[in-house]
């Protein structure tokens, strides 16, 4: 590796590629490399196409091009998005957004290191409806700092992947499309599924190129959030993405958080709204629908989806990458990825929060929601478990519908992939529960609680982060770093900050057998035991979903649990 030092700026030579000009950061030694590319989608809706190299030297100090999304920012605002004062056009690119960051220590820390250092590669969040790597939060400048201070130093590798319908859109139209185009061969006719092989390219390309950046290249760990988390999940269990990486973490997001969706039904109704919110006809022979589509602005389709949310997105079950829904995979260890040797996953307590209304907003009565998630067979449960609120009490009828959101969405769909790893021998399993609010947060919205995604501004500890944490939030988020440091370092972390589970409930009602680390509202780390949500609450979720997959294989698309 040759490496110059031109005042401020490093340069590197990525053999097979090209040389690229980072950024030290003027406060700690930390090397930023932005908006390396790994791909181009060249064409949309198809896989995208590995970067052959370029001549010069590259300026990897500005942030890239993301993909294409809604423009307005999410409930978290301008520390998710940092996009308030900027043009559309500023920061997405169709074309252009598949590029990576790469955080790496600067030369002065690298040069008492003898052997290459362990990668961390990060998926961000989103819903697989948005999300980049210009989100302020995720800059890892500090995440890098602390492992250097912790003198476990890793590399992160952050890359953009293609969301909504340009990364998961499917129909019958599309598989048309793909089976017509003679240029494709195996993998490249993946119908519904580029945003997860646009992360399978980035990871590929960590393989073949990290080492010019001192990266190990055989000690990856992939770690993500939401979908990012969701995302690891599948690479860990379809067999054309094994390989990728050793270790995992991930964050608020299981398999079933969300979940695969058909092509005949499910993602052939979005499609057909898109047509429609086009003015494409839905009688149109498939190959004009397919041209004329191609032909919208990116924009036009990203301002689609920002006012429609709901269209939801998911991986697709195309017979190539993914042959059948996952509500079947989370009973099927042999599916894991034999070359994932250690795993850390978990959850926040207040997930919920984020995705249901206050309240005054909620717009549905406790019998609206239990014909939405309660079996006819099952009512009294449902109502045993949620506290039967009833129609009377609005404040009690939201608390129970967040708690709901909660554990349907997240609770149970982590913990049903957490007890399949749990069960294999060749795997560590380590489990957490994260229990702590951000006071700053809790005071401009009440009963935010523990939220989805709050982890993460402990985690990164990124300018927005510092100015939110308390001192005692601040020191915690410390901790939770520490943590992630053993995991992805370590060659025998210690047991004691990575506690091995192997079951997380005896004879179907006990508590786990080995405690789970626990992030508590005191701002300390302990341990407890599966005690957040009942064994019983959790088998009640897992019918739910096999019964949604039997459902849906029936070509029933009504809401619903059940209605007989």
């Amino acid at each position: 590796m040759s490496i110059d030092q031109l005042q401020s700026n490093t340069v590197i030579h990525i053999p097979g590629l090209g040389a690229v000009r980072g950024k030290r950061d003027e406060q700690v030694p930390v090397v930023r490399f932005l908006n390396i590319p790994f791909a181009t989608a060249s064409k949309r809706w198809r896989p995208g196409t590995p970067v052959e190299g370029w001549k010069g030297i590259r300026d990897a100090t500005k942030q890239g091009f993301s993909p294409p999304q809604g423009y307005r920012n999410p409930p978290l605002g301008v520390l998710l998005t940092g996009l308030e004062d900027h043009q559309y056009e500023d920061w997405f690119n169709e074309k252009d957004c598949l590029n990576l960051n790469i955080y790496a220590p600067d030369e002065s820390v690298l040069g008492s290191i003898g052997e290459p250092l362990p990668v961390m590669v990060w998926i961000y969040g989103g819903a697989y409806r948005l999300g980049g790597t210009h989100t302020p939060l995720y800059d890892a400048t500090n995440f890098v700092a602390a492992s250097i201070e912790r003198k476990k130093p890793v590399i992160v590798v952050a890359p953009n992947y293609r969301t909504n319908f340009f990364g998961f859109m499917a129909s019958r139209e599309l598989k048309e499309d793909i089976n017509n185009d003679p240029t494709l061969t195996g993998e490249q006719r993946a119908v519904g599924n580029w945003g997860l092989q646009d992360q399978k390219q980035a990871f590929l390309w960590v393989r073949d190129h990290i080492s010019a950046f001192k990266g190990n290249n055989r000690d990856i760990t992939a770690f993500g959030e939401s979908a990012g988390a969701v995302s690891i999940a599948y690479h860990m269990m379809i067999p054309a993405h094994h390989g990728l990486f050793e270790k995992a973490i991930l964050q608020s997001g299981g398999l079933l958080t969300l979940p695969t969706q058909d092509i005949e039904n499910q993602a052939q109704a979005s499609f057909d709204r898109l047509c429609s919110h086009m003015g494409i006809p839905k009688e149109m022979p498939s190959r004009e629908k397919m041209e004329l589509l191609r032909a919208v602005p990116a924009k036009s389709i990203a301002d689609y989806v920002q006012s429609n949310w709901s269209v939801t997105f998911g991986p697709t079950i195309d017979e190539v990458l993914i042959d059948g829904r996952v509500q079947a995979w989370i009973e099927d260890s042999s599916r894991l990825d034999p070359g994932v040797k250690r795993v850390l996953i978990g959850m926040n307590r207040d997930e919920g929060t984020m995705f249901a209304p206050p309240a005054g907003q909620l717009g549905c009565q406790w019998s609206d929601i239990r014909a939405r998630y309660g079996a006819a067979s099952e009512l009294d449960l449902l109502d045993r478990l949620y506290d039967q609120p009833g129609d009377g009490d609005p404040n009690a009828l939201a608390h129970a519908n967040t708690r709901i959101m909660t554990d349907m969405l997240f609770h149970a769909p982590i913990l049903s992939f957490a007890s399949m790893l749990c069960k294999v021998d060749r795997i560590d399993t380590s489990v957490y529960f994260f229990d702590c609010h951000v006071d700053r947060l809790e005071k401009f919205q009440p009963g935010l609680g523990a939220s989805h995604a709050l982890d993460m501004l402990y985690l990164f500890d990124s300018l927005p982060c510092r100015n939110l944490l308390s001192e005692d939030e601040t020191k915690l988020g410390k901790e939770l770093r520490n943590i992630w440091f053993e995991l992805a370092t370590s060659k025998t972390p210690s047991p004691d900050i990575l506690p091995v589970v192997r079951r997380l409930w005896e004879d179907g009602q006990g508590a786990a057998d080995t405690s789970v680390i626990i992030f508590r509202r005191d701002f300390t780390v302990g341990r407890i035991h599966v005690n957040w949500i009942t064994k019983e609450t959790f088998d009640y979720w897992m019918r739910f979903y096999d019964y949604q997959a039997e459902r849906m294989d029936r070509g029933d698309y009504s809401q619903g649990f059940s209605r007989s």
